[in-house]
């Protein structure tokens, strides 16, 4: 069933406490759902269309050595974002009580960005 969901976040890639990729902002898109949980509002699919973006960005988050987090971003388009997501496989959750709410699809085969500018060092 193909339903229309707003998410926050579009991770590319995620390995727990060490690297996160992600597209930010606010992202209207039509997910082609195989699976959905109405009690706990999460599910898997694919995604079908990005309709719409707000104040898009891509992220690539690292935890260095001493626990800090160092944040590589990068302004991007609505077509940019169509580019990586669409007609990709994923995994989806809402949950409204954390601060800020999640909302959050994260790929099923996924792929670091590389943002990095010319002559950084890591």
């Amino acid at each position: 069933m193909i339903r229309e969901h707003t998410f926050t976040e579009l991770v590319t890639y995620e390995c727990v406490m060490w690297r996160k990729s992600y597209a930010s902002g606010t992202f209207k898109v039509l997910v082609d759902e195989t699976e959905w949980d109405e009690d706990h509002l999460n599910g898997k699919g694919k995604i079908v269309q990005i309709i719409e973006a707000e104040r898009p960005r891509l992220y690539d988050d690292y935890t260095d050595l001493h626990g800090g987090i160092d944040s590589l971003t990068k302004g991007t388009t609505l077509e940019e974002v169509k580019k990586l997501f669409e007609g990709k496989e994923g995994s989806f959750m809402h949950y409204e009580k954390s601060i800020p709410p999640t909302h959050r699809f994260t790929l099923k085969d996924q792929f670091p960005l590389e943002i990095k500018p010319v002559g950084l060092p890591f």
